[in-house]
């Protein structure tokens, strides 16, 4: 199981953008494996959440759909790591 340790963001990191659709308690679960499955990956990420449907999320890069339910944070952090060669994945700009 990777291990999620809080650290401060390098600004060298890479940053994933992805966005999550959903609410409730899986919503906020598929928050933290996301983060914690892209400071594995050695990236950031940046979730811009919508909250406008209640039940399983669905989490979107770009317009392609990631998952559309909670996985584990391992799971997660095979289907993040090719995403990491995407054109998407910009430096931290901020």
């Amino acid at each position: 199981m990777s291990g999620c340790v809080t650290k401060p963001d390098d600004p060298a990191q890479p940053v994933l953008r992805l966005r999550l659709v959903g609410r409730g308690n899986e919503a906020m679960r598929m928050e933290k494996r996301l983060r914690c499955a892209g400071r594995a990956l050695g990236a950031r990420v940046v979730i811009d959440w919508e909250a406008r449907q209640h039940g399983g999320p669905i989490v979107y890069h770009g317009d392609d759909i990631v998952t559309d339910r909670l996985l584990r944070t391992e799971a997660l952090e095979a289907l993040l790591r090719p995403l990491l060669e995407h054109p998407g994945i910009t430096p931290d700009c901020h």
